[in-house]
């Protein structure tokens, strides 16, 4: 099998926020352009899946997260974002936020479930705020995807390659589960 050939950035964190901004702001804006669409689509169908160049990849190449850096990032979000975290989510979904802020390191976990409407409910604020509002919304979720790769890596780290998978599509049954949620809202 061939290995794919990779790329270390020094800092792995150095652009994270431009391409935290750049890949998610897309996301909405693509949900607002094609609403006509996804608003019909009806759960997912399994695809082929090939590795770098049409082969198959045995095991990814390790990567190494320093979990206390991106710990300490999803709570500093509390200091910037937190009141306007309470404006834009659901009050349920807030509410376990709070829960997860104050989980140890030792013992952390956010749902996919509250992930799932987390990311939904900023996508509506998206849609219904003012375009200069909407780099705010997507810079806020930024600390609550870190604390969502931190939980991940706890969840997955002792897993067989076989098993993560099954976990990521498990999260992904989470998001089609939720999706009525989005659309109710979404008008």
């Amino acid at each position: 099998m061939k290995v794919p050939k990779l790329h270390r950035e020094r800092d792995p964190y150095a652009r994270l926020n431009l391409r935290f901004r750049q890949v998610v702001g897309t996301v909405f804006d693509l949900m607002l352009a094609y609403s006509d669409y996804w608003k019909g689509v009806k759960w997912s169908k399994p695809t082929a899946l090939f590795g770098i160049d049409g082969h198959e990849m045995a095991v990814p190449a390790p990567v190494e997260v320093n979990m206390a850096h991106l710990h300490e990032r999803f709570l500093r979000g509390f200091e910037e974002y937190e009141g306007f975290w309470r404006e834009i989510f659901d009050q349920t979904a807030f509410n376990k936020l709070q829960e997860i802020r104050h989980m140890g390191l030792a013992h952390f976990s956010f749902p996919s479930q509250t992930w799932a409407t987390m990311l939904f409910d900023a996508a509506i604020a998206y849609r219904h705020r003012p375009t200069e509002h909407r780099t705010q919304i997507v810079d806020s979720l930024l600390p609550l995807y870190l604390g969502k790769v931190v939980s991940y890596v706890k969840r997955t780290e002792r897993m067989s390659l076989q098993q993560a998978e099954e976990h990521i599509e498990n999260a992904c049954g989470v998001f089609e589960e939720c999706k009525p949620y989005l659309i109710e809202r979404w008008h």
